[in-house]
């Protein structure tokens, strides 16, 4: 039988750096206490499986849902879980890119400066659709006058 000296054993195994014989004590003392969050906590510091550990953890929130220690350490063990490993990012070699320059400047050929200049809400929705919304307009106006 477990008595409550034994879970301070335990602890102090764990916390002498004996975890292994700390998990062991912890594991019997839980299976006979188990509504003990000290006795779950420990055990959670003491496994080394990060499943049992999570287990472990889960099982003292559930007991008492304010354990801040397992909760840290349940935040904790997602973040190890987390791949960490960097993302790879292609950076293509463009030293000895020569970039090609047009034959013929464009604005040259299609005479640009003499091209009327169009009214800026043309320039901006484009002609189609500022056609479509004088249409708009002219049916508005024609179903206010009409009604």
């Amino acid at each position: 039988m477990f008595v409550e000296g034994s879970i301070m054993r335990a602890i102090a195994l764990a916390e002498g750096g004996d975890r292994r014989t700390a998990a062991g004590l912890l594991a019997g003392w839980v299976k006979a206490n188990p509504e003990s969050e000290l006795g779950w906590y420990w055990l959670g510091q003491c496994v080394e499986d990060i499943r049992q550990k999570r287990q472990c953890f889960e099982r003292v929130l559930a007991l008492n849902p304010q354990h801040d220690q397992a909760l840290r350490q349940l935040v904790k063990l997602e973040a190890d879980l987390r791949p960490t490993a960097p993302v790879a990012v292609y950076q293509p070699d463009l030293s000895g890119m020569v970039v090609a320059q047009p034959a013929l400047d464009v604005r040259d050929e299609l005479c640009l400066d003499e091209l009327p200049k169009r009214p800026l809400l043309t320039r901006i929705l484009g002609p189609a659709l500022v056609g479509l919304l004088a249409l708009a307009v002219l049916v508005f106006a024609w179903l206010a006058l009409a009604g």
